[in-house]
């Protein structure tokens, strides 16, 4: 029996699903799709992470993970959520056809679904979406597989790839062979890859791993930065593996505190030899924005030096509420009333149902 005190009010919704056709595959293809929180009232691109094996209940747990690090901790940058569901798992995550000990054939060709993806998906997305030329590849398991074999096949059509519990034993161990044929100057830009795998994974999986590690020490692929881990007590796919690489792969994103200590020049420097290495220019959204000026005001103390972050953030974007709040709180720190009031009462003008900038206004007065 349903409780009277018990009211159905609306379904929530964490993102929308589309459909595009697929000349390559031949099909269509449902995708599904989170945007950041702040997208619709900012003019920032965005990168874009392409999550395989997105079932519903893995991409709400991929979103949920992704908004914590990134709207709520500023950790890494917001993103364009993307999730693709299988459709035919075994064609599309094993890279080639197999013969089995028993003369049967099973897997791919996977080859298609990677050009799907490069090809047809990404550019449609930059189409309806602002994007960043940043991308991320992740899968699980077989999708894993997919993510390490476009690596090696089609260098460049994605910025990083996450592999959990990759199957790097298939095919007699595909992917070495084809790092043993790979040009270590095929990366054009910097790249990443993260790999984790758990302690009582399946039989081989860590093994795998831990060799295609060796391999790549042993071929030194130039413009490539990776990490390998364990998860001790951990199965097949450790759910703490995909934060963890989330945090390590944009760990060069984040000012780290010496690079804070040497003030807002710093801070620039940073920005401008991040965006050299990844071939393009880095933006970061409001949230990082703020987050710089919160620690430069907060954990180093100089809440001027956070006000003339935030002028020159201002002065180089669209207004926002969220880049007002962020430089009026500095100038509070800084206490400077008077002009945080200012901007307080100009952006609470502009957007008069704004929360946070009501809460502010309160505490100006």
């Amino acid at each position: 029996m349903t409780s009277s005190r018990w009211r159905t009010s609306e379904e929530i919704q964490l993102g929308t699903r589309h459909r595009i056709n697929s000349e390559i595959l031949g099909e269509e293809r449902d995708v599904l799709v989170r945007i950041p929180g702040v997208y619709d009232r900012s003019r920032e691109a965005y990168p874009v992470f392409v999550l395989l094996d997105a079932e519903p209940a893995l991409f709400l747990g991929g979103v949920g993970t992704v908004v914590q690090a990134s709207e709520w901790e500023a950790a890494i940058p917001e993103m364009i959520m993307v999730g693709v569901p299988n459709t035919d798992r075994i064609r599309d995550m094993l890279p080639t056809v197999a013969t089995l000990q028993d003369e049967r054939t099973h897997g791919g060709p996977g080859s298609p679904f990677l050009s799907f993806l490069i090809d047809e998906l990404l550019p449609a997305v930059d189409a309806e979406f602002r994007t960043q030329p940043y991308r991320v590849l992740a899968g699980t398991s077989a999708s894993a597989l997919t993510a390490v074999f476009a690596m090696l096949s089609r260098p460049g059509g994605f910025s990083a790839y996450l592999a959990s519990s990759p199957c790097l034993d298939w095919d007699d161990r595909l992917v070495f062979r084809r790092l043993e044929e790979f040009d270590i100057q095929q990366f054009p830009v910097e790249t990443s890859l993260a790999l984790w795998y758990g302690e009582n994974d399946n039989a081989g999986t860590g093994d795998a791993c831990r060799a295609f590690d060796t391999a790549l020490h042993g071929k030194k692929v130039s413009g490539l930065r990776w990490m390998c881990r364990r998860y001790d007590g951990a199965g097949h796919c450790p759910v703490d593996g995909f934060r963890h690489a989330l945090a390590w792969t944009f760990e060069p994103w984040r000012v780290n505190e010496e690079t804070l200590n040497q003030g807002i020049r710093g801070i620039a420097r940073h920005y401008r030899g991040l965006s050299d290495r990844l071939g393009f220019e880095v933006t970061l959204s409001d949230a990082a924005h703020g987050d710089l000026a919160y620690r430069i005001m907060v954990q180093r103390g100089r809440p001027e030096d956070a006000v003339q972050w935030m002028q020159a953030v201002c002065e180089d974007h669209a207004p926002s509420a969220d880049l007002a709040f962020y430089h009026a709180f500095a100038l509070q720190r800084a206490n400077r009333l008077d002009d945080a009031r200012a901007i307080t009462r100009q952006a609470l003008e502009r957007d008069p149902e704004n929360a946070r900038l009501q809460s502010l206004a309160v505490s100006l007065h």
